[in-house]
C-alpha cells in the first residue's frame, strides 16, 4: 500500500510537470515573441502606475491645504499634521503626488515609457518581416536566384544565418529597452528630488537625466537598426562576407518603417522635454 501511494504521488508530479511543458513556447520564433510580449507587459504596468500619478495633477500648495482644513478645529488639524509628518518621516519624505514644477518632467518621462512600449511593438513586427525572409531562404524563394546549383544553396544558407543573427541582435536590443523602463520607473517616484541644493538630490537629478538619456539612446538604436535592416556581413559560416550574399537589406513592411521613423522622432522630442523641465526647475 505504501508503494502504491508513492507511485501515485510520483505520477501526479509527472503530470504536473507535463502541464508546465505544454505552456513552454514551441520554437525559437514563439519563444522570442513570448519574451518580447513579457517586456511589453512590464512597460504597460509601469506606464499605468505612473499615469495614475500624473493624472492626479500637481500636489496642493500650502494655501490649498489650509483651505481644505476649513471646518476643523485647531487641535484636530494639528493632530492631522503630526500624523502626516510622522508618515513622511517613516517613508523617507516620499510624497504621493508630483509638485507643479515636477509634473512636466514626469509627464515627459511617461511619454518616453510609451515610446519604449512602441519600440518593443516595432521590434515584434520587424522580427516577423525578417522571419518571412528566413522562410524564403529555407525554400529557395529569393528573387533572381537559380535554385538548381550548389552555389545558390550555399548563398541561401549564409543569408539565412545572417538574417537570424540580425533578429537575435534586435531582440537583445529590445530587451535592453524593456530593462531601461524598469530602471527609469525606479527614479520616477515623487518627489523627483531635482534641482536641490544637497549632494544627494543632485545625485538623484543626475541619475534621472542619465537614465532618460540611456533610454533615448536605446530607443534610437532599435529604430535605426530596423530602418537600416542590413545583416552584418560575414556572419554566415564559410561566406566571403559580400553584401550581395548576406548584407542585402531585409524587406520591411511600410507599417514597420513608418513606426520606427515616428519612434525615432518622438523619443528625441521627449528627451528634450525632460531636459527643458529639469532646466526650468534649476
Amino acid at each position: 500500500e505504501g508503494n502504491e501511494n508513492l507511485a501515485a504521488q510520483k505520477c501526479g508530479s509527472v503530470w504536473s510537470a507535463c502541464d508546465g511543458v505544454v505552456r513552454v513556447p514551441r520554437g525559437n520564433r514563439n519563444g522570442m515573441r513570448r519574451d518580447l510580449l513579457t517586456w511589453a507587459g512590464e512597460c504597460n504596468e509601469t506606464y499605468d502606475e505612473f499615469d495614475e500619478l500624473v493624472q492626479l495633477g500637481a500636489a496642493d500648495t500650502g494655501a490649498d491645504a489650509d483651505a481644505a482644513l476649513d471646518g476643523k478645529d485647531a487641535t484636530s488639524a494639528k493632530d492631522d499634521d503630526n500624523k502626516i509628518d510622522e508618515w513622511d518621516e517613516f517613508g523617507g519624505g516620499a510624497g504621493h503626488q508630483y509638485s507643479a514644477s515636477e509634473l512636466p518632467v514626469a509627464t515627459a518621462c511617461l511619454a518616453l515609457i510609451k515610446c519604449s512600449r512602441g519600440t518593443i511593438n516595432a521590434t515584434l513586427k520587424a522580427c516577423e518581416c525578417a522571419g518571412d525572409e528566413v522562410g524564403k531562404c529555407s525554400v529557395g524563394d529569393i528573387d533572381g536566384e537559380d535554385t538548381n546549383n550548389d552555389s545558390s544553396s550555399d548563398t541561401r544558407r549564409r543569408r539565412k544565418r545572417a538574417v537570424l543573427h540580425w533578429i537575435g541582435k534586435l531582440h537583445d536590443m529590445a530587451r535592453g529597452v524593456g530593462e531601461g523602463v524598469t530602471d527609469l520607473g525606479c527614479l520616477m517616484y515623487p518627489p523627483l528630488a531635482i534641482g536641490g541644493s544637497n549632494s544627494d538630490e543632485e545625485s538623484n537629478e543626475n541619475k534621472l537625466m542619465a537614465q532618460v538619456k540611456l533610454q533615448r539612446d536605446a530607443i534610437l538604436a532599435v529604430s535605426e537598426y530596423i530602418l537600416d535592416a542590413v545583416p552584418d556581413a560575414g556572419v554566415g559560416a564559410g561566406g566571403d562576407g559580400s553584401a550581395d550574399e548576406q548584407g542585402a537589406i531585409i524587406p520591411m513592411s511600410e507599417e514597420v518603417l513608418e513606426l520606427a521613423g515616428k519612434l525615432r522622432a518622438a523619443c528625441q522630442k521627449r528627451y528634450g522635454e525632460v531636459e527643458a523641465g529639469i532646466r526650468a526647475i534649476r
